[in-house]
């Protein structure tokens, strides 16, 4: 055995040592250090959901509806189509002008009708056009059901037809108020809405400007009016 060894042996533990004490110290260092956890990623797949936008009322696209996720905002086309890329595990919320937003949960492969509520303002536009356009049997399917169990579908139509004191030439409606109660026909309602509207007029062959309160209920989701002055049967 060479004299040499005992020293060589030394050196070599002396090494050993130093380099354990060095990965330890590494160790300890990637412990305390703040930015030695890994920063958490999603592991949720990322979809496409696709579909259409729509009216509620009239079921018309939508265009220019807006999808948002939690990272990306798409629009709907001229169709009311559109195609949105989320997360798996992200709510897509969509929203456009004169229209409640609606959230959806993505659902790939399987088209989407997403039929948005018009807000009050929107629905006695809807329901004063259908009036323009002398359709007051789809007007009459926006009545309260309370109002509707006074008189029947040919009731209305025939009073509409022959009996109303004026025929609508153009309208606008806004702004509006979210009434917490309101009496109508002698019964409260909840979460009334109250609407300005203004109007020229046709009586005979003379056209006049009025204006008007108008007042609508949710039922099942959307508003419904409450039409006056219509004497009740």
């Amino acid at each position: 055995m060479s004299r040499h060894s005992p020293a060589l042996a030394l050196v070599v533990a002396a090494m050993v040592l130093a380099l354990a004490g060095c990965t330890w110290l590494e160790g300890v260092k990637g412990w305390l250090s703040p930015t030695a956890t890994p920063v958490p990623t999603s592991t949720s797949p990322v979809t496409v959901t696709q579909g259409q936008v729509r009216d509620a009322i009239t079921l018309l696209p939508i265009s220019a509806a807006q999808l948002r996720t939690s990272s990306i905002t798409a629009l709907s086309d001229v169709e009311g189509g559109f195609s949105v890329r989320s997360l798996a595990d992200d709510l897509i919320t969509i929203s456009s002008a004169g229209y409640e937003s609606q959230q959806i949960r993505p659902r790939p492969g399987f088209p989407l009708i997403v039929d948005l509520v018009p807000d009050a303002v929107t629905t006695f536009q809807i329901i004063y056009d259908l009036e323009k356009q002398h359709e007051f049997g789809r007007e009459y399917d926006l009545l309260h059901p309370d109002v509707q169990a006074l008189f029947g579908r040919d009731e209305f139509i025939r009073y509409m037809e022959q009996s109303r004191p004026y025929d609508i030439v153009d309208v606008s409606v806004g702004p509006m108020d979210t009434l917490v109660s309101g009496m109508v026909l002698g019964k409260v309602y909840t979460d009334v809405a109250q609407v300005r509207v203004q109007a020229s007029v046709r009586v005979g062959q003379e056209i006049t400007r009025r204006g008007w309160l108008a007042y609508a209920a949710r039922v099942d989701g959307l508003w419904r009016w409450f039409r006056g002055p219509l004497p009740a049967p």
